[in-house]
């Protein structure tokens, strides 16, 4: 799987590539500096790395109707490069309510298009993301005291190396409850905003991410450090070479980056660290990307950061839910019963104990349980963190 994480400005664009059909999440931005990473080239830069994927159809989610998620779409999808390309867009929101904002930024070529708040089945409405496991949650209105922001679409793709990453555009904290999502890759939601809910202690304890990457033009003074705080005490980021991350200033939790404090102004302040968490304005576009070695790799665009952070497990094979599902029960059964089993010889005893081992580092990668975000998940070691840099 490959994620690359978009220089927007005060924005979002997301494409998910390697995992059959791609995937863009989100295209739009509110503020974007008039130099190379102007609307035209991020644009050329998105369609560029599509048009590599080697597939001939593309999936679009606009996780809600706000125009720094979705102003960019029509200029993406009707892109002469793209011109032969099947494209279905999966939008949150409804008709009734929401096709008015759509319809101004809606493309000209003919597309499928559905409405999170209508569409039943999300991921049976997508082409087929072969090779990543793909889970939907969407939210109504009412579920969210009609917030737009809470009805952001929620997606969590796993590829078969266990890599997972979670996508959520501007979601809060009442956005994810019930949904599975532990993941590798987080993607910090509204900008690293701490509204509503977004990126709390409680929901950063059940994510516990390995990497996490911000997406913002310090409008409206994001990324918040407190959302940084927050996503940094879960304890769960990966070490990786130094950077830099600029915050707006308006905070007072300065607890974990007191002491990493490089330059401030009236408005922003900078920060130093070596924790596996980036932001687009001060790295540009960031990709991680899991390779032919088992490896995550992640390397900027800006900052020329070039590094292996996290070794993966065995690659395996899909089936469906069902399928799943059964072969879990049946191995719990099996383990129930060796437990129960007489265990009179040393060498039975001896390989029971190593299933447990092996059981115990396959624990975070093999992990497809529904996660409460009141409810914190136990820290994971199974998995090898590295990092080795090509970084000047």
């Amino acid at each position: 799987m490959k994620v690359t994480v978009f220089q927007t400005g005060q924005g979002l664009c997301v494409l998910v590539s390697n995992i059959g059909c791609p995937l863009l999440f989100d295209a739009g931005s509110t503020n974007v500096p008039q130099d190379e990473t102007s609307k035209t080239n991020i644009v050329n830069r998105i369609v560029n790395d599509i048009v590599e994927s080697g597939a001939m159809k593309l999936n679009v989610i606009l996780s809600h109707p706000h125009d720094d998620h979705i102003n960019w779409v029509s200029s993406i999808v009707d892109h002469t490069s793209l011109t032969s390309f099947q494209v279905r867009i999966f939008a949150g929101g409804n008709k009734e309510e929401d096709e008015k904002t759509y319809k101004n930024h809606k493309p000209e070529k003919q597309v499928d298009w559905a409405y999170s708040e209508e569409e039943s089945a999300p991921i049976s409405f997508l082409f087929e993301m072969k090779d990543a496991k793909a889970e939907v949650k969407c939210t109504r209105r009412d579920q969210v005291s009609n917030n737009l922001n809470g009805i952001s679409v929620l997606i969590r793709l796993r590829d078969k190396l266990g890599f997972s990453v979670m996508l959520g555009g501007d979601a809060n904290e009442n956005t994810f409850e019930g949904f599975k999502v532990q993941s590798t890759l987080y993607l910090i939601t509204h900008h690293g905003s701490v509204t509503h809910g977004s990126n709390s202690v409680k929901l950063m304890n059940s994510i516990r991410p390995r990497i996490a990457v911000v997406s913002a033009f310090h409008k409206y003074n994001h990324p918040k450090v407190e959302a940084m705080e927050n996503v940094i005490q879960a304890n769960s980021l990966l070490q990786t070479v130094q950077h830099y991350i600029t915050c707006g200033i308006e905070s007072t939790k300065l607890e974990r980056f007191q002491n990493t404090l490089v330059e401030a102004d009236k408005k922003y302040q900078t920060f130093s660290t070596a924790l596996a968490i980036f932001s687009c304005e001060d790295s540009g576009d960031i990709t991680i990307e899991t390779k032919e070695d088992n490896y995550v790799h992640l390397s900027t665009r800006k900052d020329e950061i070039n590094v292996k952070l996290l070794k993966l497990g065995v690659p395996r094979e899909y089936s469906d839910k069902d399928e799943e599902d059964k072969e879990d029960e049946e191995a719990e059964e099996d383990d129930e019963d060796e437990e129960e089993a007489e265990e009179d010889v040393e060498e039975d005893e001896e390989e029971a104990e190593e299933d447990d081992e092996d059981e115990e580092d396959e624990e975070y990668l093999d992990d497809e349980e529904p996660v409460s975000i009141h409810d914190s998940s136990e820290d994971d070691n199974s998995v090898d963190s590295c990092c080795e840099s090509n970084h000047p």
